[in-house]
């Protein structure tokens, strides 16, 4: 399923083509508004325009005509005839013809008859007294426009006035412009409704594409692109309606990346971020297109798979694997990424998203536990994985406090069968459940970011027991295990230092167990941090050597002198030849690169026995003493004398009589 094809489609919205239309009116009825304003606008000029120009027009031909008609009655004695054709020429009802003596009284006519709307001493008080020159203008009287011309008959001792009277003033220049405007006005309009148009189409398309962008962003993930979680909601609630109606089953897997805080921290965000795009990406490639992955938060990934049986599933996961089992060049480094996967079905163990999250959330603490990469959801293990969950939230108050406490594992020097040290081991002293032992709860501190917490408070209270030690006169070297995540704090050497400054305690006084899967998760940071508390004086150790896939030629490069070989070859050496030869094999190689080797498991006289003819210089388990308290151990010392038993060291490991004897401290 590419990323592509997780887009939704905007057309699909609902009320989209309602909004398209509702748009595309609104921009159609503004433009037009706007070209019947602009059309108003350029009429309401024009007009004037024309109007005036009208107007001015006439006064010239009026001016033309009296001049001739002036011209023309001075040489003739019939008036009337003349001035009647001059009438019939421009309209019978046109023009108003008037006669003045030289002191502006009007002289009777047949056409002298003035319009009776017009106040005719306002008209002439206007126009003025005769005058021996042409003349012409335009008079307004109650708000009416008056054209008017005047020429003297000199022969005669008159005046003529020609006035055009304004409600039939409409000449072919008015009506020219008129029928333009009109013209103009419907070119207006056609032009208004198209670019309203094709406006309103662009502007939707626009806002389509903003609300498609916003709906994108608001239903995927802004790093790798995938569904987040809203989607995936809306997905599997109509996944659950289909697989209901179908009779269906239907996977919801959740998935989270094991080291992913580590490669945070080490490598960058940058590089954390690039990681997540490309598994997004390589998971995306091997699902159907029917199927749904998407990001829930941090390096946690849901993947909805419909029509799905649990074989369907596993396969499917095994899909993801053979992908995901490629390392990761990124920043020209390559990267290895593995994960956990928990499957939750419906309707066997939900019948809702809720549901199904928890369980598939619980299977994948299981997948964690088991390290089989995947684990199916299993009622039986649900208590179990709810007190884990439940446990990860206690944690952090019990660390605050003060709920854990110390035990401690001496470790035995083989040869003078003294006590070259001890191991702090840390309990949970819980307050409903009792003790709870390191296994159950170390892996929780660093699932949910408490291990530097936890580490921090193992060490200042060994700093701490080991400092009352040896203010009793016991001078006791502490051992101390760190987690892998502790590799990349930067801030823990400083620290070790501070507080063995703050109890007086010389730094070899405190030893550093890691393990070799540890060391090896990153080899370039370990050796960073280790060389940094190397300079401090503080002993290392690799513990649980032989389980990793490290050599100690490589480990020979660190700044470690002390070698833990682990329980599992030590246990059955005796009877297993092949772990007999790993461990005397160990030994040999790890003397020759300088280490000391300590056999952890020692639980039988045989074993102590054979380690001894081996030159393993330490020994550490049930067959001296479990991990104890701070007082049961005193006790034990006291009883012991710093040696094992009161015997000398020379025939300790001849007491027991018959093969695979344990010595019981519980």
């Amino acid at each position: 399923m590419s990323v592509s094809s997780l887009n939704l489609n905007a057309k699909e919205q609902p009320g989209y083509a309602a909004n398209k239309m509702n748009i595309r009116s609104r921009f159609l009825i503004a433009i037009i508004s706007i070209a019947l304003v602009v059309l108003l606008l350029f009429g309401s000029i024009a007009y004037h325009i024309a109007k005036d120009t009208s107007e001015q027009k006439e006064v010239a031909i009026l001016q033309e005509d009296i001049k001739h008609a002036a011209k023309t009655l001075s040489r003739q004695k019939n008036n009337e005839e003349y001035l009647n054709f001059l009438r019939q020429l421009h309209g019978s009802h046109a023009y108003i013809f008037v006669f003045r003596d030289l002191k502006g009284n009007v002289i009777p006519s047949k056409l002298s008859i003035l319009p009776s709307d017009a106040d005719i001493d306002q008209l002439f008080s206007s126009i003025g007294p005769p005058s021996t020159s042409v003349r012409s203008g335009i008079i307004e009287i109650n708000e009416q426009r008056y054209p008017w011309a005047s020429a003297p008959l000199a022969d005669k001792e008159l005046e003529l006035l020609m006035i055009h009277r304004p409600e039939i003033a409409i000449t072919p220049i008015f009506e020219t412009i008129a029928a333009r405007l009109i013209i103009a006005g419907i070119i207006i309009i056609w032009i208004a409704v198209w670019a309203a148009l094709i406006l309103a189409a662009i502007i939707s398309r626009r806002i389509q594409a903003h609300n498609a962008e916003l709906q994108y962003r608001a239903s995927h993930d802004d790093l790798t692109q995938l569904p987040n979680r809203s989607l995936l909601h809306q997905r599997t609630e109509k996944a659950l309606a289909a697989a209901s109606l179908r009779d269906q089953e239907l996977a919801l897997l959740v998935m989270d990346l094991d080291r992913f805080k580590e490669i945070n921290d080490t490598l960058g965000h940058h590089v954390g971020d690039e990681l997540l795009m490309q598994v997004s990406c390589r998971i995306s490639a091997v699902l159907r297109s029917s199927d749904t992955v998407a990001r829930l938060g941090g390096d946690e990934f849901a993947l909805l798979l419909p029509d799905t049986n649990v074989e369907n599933a596993i396969a499917c996961v095994e899909r993801i694997s053979q992908v995901l089992d490629k390392p990761f060049n990124i920043s020209a480094q390559e990267i290895t990424a593995s994960f956990s996967i928990g499957i939750a079905m419906f309707p066997q163990h939900g019948k809702d998203l809720e549901s199904l999250l928890k369980y598939a959330d619980i299977a994948m603490y299981q997948a964690k536990q088991n390290g089989a990469g995947y684990s199916v959801y299993d009622a039986e293990h649900d208590s179990y994985t709810l007190q884990r969950l439940s446990l990860a939230r206690e944690l952090r108050a019990a660390i605050e406090e003060n709920q854990l406490t110390l035990y401690y594992q001496p470790k035995i020097d083989i040869l003078t069968a003294r006590i070259n040290g001890v191991e702090a081991l840390v309990r949970w002293q819980h307050p409903e459940h009792g003790i709870i032992p390191p296994d159950e709860f170390i892996s929780i501190a660093e699932q949910n970011g408490l291990i530097d917490s936890l580490t921090y408070w193992v060490i200042e209270a060994a700093i701490k027991q080991c400092h009352a030690w040896g203010e009793s006169g016991m001078n006791i070297k502490v051992a101390i295990n760190l987690s892998a995540r502790n590799l990349h704090n930067t801030s823990l050497p400083g620290w070790i230092e501070g507080r063995l400054k703050q109890y007086g305690l010389a730094a070899g006084m405190l030893e550093l167990e890691l393990t070799e899967n540890a060391i090896m998760v990153d080899i370039s940071c370990a050796t960073r941090l280790l060389n940094q508390l190397s300079r401090l004086g503080i002993p290392l150790s690799i513990d649980d050597f032989g389980t990793g896939m490290s050599s100690l030629a490589y480990l020979s490069r660190l700044p470690v002198s002390k070698l833990k070989i682990d329980r599992s070859f030590v246990m059955n050496m005796t009877d297993d030849e092949n772990n007999h030869l790993i461990v005397r094999s160990t030994i040999d190689l790890a003397h020759n690169l300088g280490y000391q080797v300590i056999a952890e498991g020692v639980e039988t006289i045989e074993a102590l026995n054979l380690l001894k003819q081996l030159s393993c210089d330490c020994a550490q388990g049930y067959f001296f003493t479990p991990p104890l308290p701070v007082e049961k151990l005193e006790a034990w010392l006291k009883d012991n004398g710093w040696k094992i038993l009161s015997t000398p060291a020379t025939s300790i490991y001849s007491q027991a009589n018959k093969p695979d004897t344990k010595l019981n401290f519980n």
